[in-house]
């Protein structure tokens, strides 16, 4: 059998940052609302660029963040624009713009009898976890080249343990399925038009998602499934943020080095998708590793 071993990601991605020594820093508080309506945007992605530094807007929209005063914010957020802003420039309000939502046009033609197939990475191959990160995304292979309705995805999670013991704090996911880019193999735009945040409980391991209602065509192509760490619940069930601080305690995606080709990607701090590797436990060096992830199809 093999050792589980718990990965961070943190300390990897640590040689891609830019240090700027002669800066000083503050804690940026905003708020991120709709551009024309001014609502409040929740789970908005904010990072830093550059940097190890990121966070989320909470279900208020607003958000803090660590940051100095020239650094740039990358503002994401699922069916908004992107937005680059110099934090100086951020008088307490971000304005996002929905983004024009395109629809590619794919036909499915009835065959006869309907089937579903479960298609991924089975838990059977759990062998190690890795915490740390803010985004994760495996690709899906659609390698007989049949189109198919997904219905449902599944994810492995666990909760960090600290000295023996689980987080004790409910935290949050949104789940997220992303079309291959044709150009670089990696994550591409995003397929889901509307937020599907999941509440993660201290002890839940598998969790189960229905998307047969946005419609989603697995394409010949394949396409790309995953999950953000949001961050944790506090007692009054508001969004604590995703802290890089906390980043050993926040929720774990288990993994295996069995299956060699690389199919998983990771987005440390939400700047670059890059593939995921981890220690394996027979070797003791770095092996491609992949996410636990499935979903069904209907064909």
């Amino acid at each position: 059998m093999v050792k589980q071993k718990l990965t961070y990601f943190v300390t990897t991605w640590a040689l891609l940052v830019v240090h700027s020594g002669f800066s000083q820093k503050a804690e940026l508080s905003g708020k991120v609302i709709d551009y024309e309506t001014n609502e409040p945007l929740p789970y908005v992605t904010i990072v830093v660029k550059d940097k190890l530094a990121a966070t989320y807007s909470d279900e208020a929209g607003t958000f803090n963040l660590d940051c100095t005063a020239g650094d740039s914010l990358i503002i994401t957020h699922v069916g908004y624009e992107r937005s680059v802003l110099f934090a100086d420039k951020i008088n307490g309000i971000i304005r996002l713009k929905p983004a024009p939502h395109v629809l590619r046009e794919l036909t499915i033609t009835p065959s006869g009898k309907k089937s579903r197939q479960t298609l991924g990475i089975n838990r059977k191959h759990i062998e190690t976890y890795m915490g740390g990160v803010i985004q994760y995304a495996m690709f899906v292979d659609n390698t007989d080249k049949r189109m198919g309705l997904i219905k449902k995805l599944h994810f492995e999670v666990a909760h960090s343990v600290t000295r023996g013991k689980h987080d004790k704090r409910q935290a949050k996911i949104r789940v997220r399925v992303y079309e291959k880019n044709g150009a670089t193999g990696q994550p591409g735009r995003d397929i889901l038009t509307a937020e599907k945040i999941i509440v993660v409980e201290p002890n839940q391991k598998d969790i189960r998602v229905d998307v047969s209602e946005e419609e989603i065509v697995f394409p010949p192509e394949g396409l790309f499934v995953g999950i953000d760490i949001l961050g944790f619940v506090d007692e009054s069930g508001k969004l604590i943020g995703y802290q890089i601080s906390e980043a050993k305690k926040h929720v774990r995606v288990p993994l295996t080095t069995a299956i060699t080709k690389p199919f998983t990607y990771v987005n440390p701090m939400g700047q670059k998708w890059m593939l995921c590797e981890t220690l394996n436990a027979n070797t003791g060096k770095q092996a491609v590793a992949n996410a636990c992830f499935e979903m069904v199809v209907e064909f």
